[in-house]
């Protein structure tokens, strides 16, 4: 991932975590979409922790992962790519938790999904 500041500069906050340490204040997973220099789309998680003290604020990213299939795909033939609304800035929020959602199934829980997609819906 060459681009990966374009990358995170376009992610947007999907979850929050519990931290894993006293020293970190918060932590929240952002996701985001791209497509490689082949054209295939993929989908981005970053774990990202927020550290806290007198002196500094600052957020360090723990992790990073992409996905180019959505998990517990048997086929490439399972890809986003016939969804028709993977990247550009016409796709819906409601369309974006779907691809988060299929990608990385453990980070939105099905009642959050279910509540955005209410609350967008209002």
């Amino acid at each position: 991932m060459e681009r990966v500041g374009d990358i995170l500069k376009n992610a947007i906050q999907i979850n929050e975590l519990n931290p894993r340490s006293e020293n970190i204040k918060d932590s929240y997973i952002l996701m985001s979409a791209a497509k490689n220099k082949t054209n295939e789309h993929y989908v981005i998680s970053f774990v990202v922790n927020r550290y806290s003290n007198e002196l500094v604020d600052m957020d360090v990213i723990y992790s990073v992962n992409a996905k180019t299939e959505p998990a517990g795909s048997l086929s490439p033939s399972t890809t986003v790519q016939s969804t028709g609304y993977f990247t550009g800035s016409t796709i819906s929020i409601a369309n974006y938790l779907d691809v988060v959602n299929k990608y990385f199934p453990d980070v939105l829980a099905a009642t959050g999904l279910h509540q955005a997609k209410k609350q967008l819906s209002e």
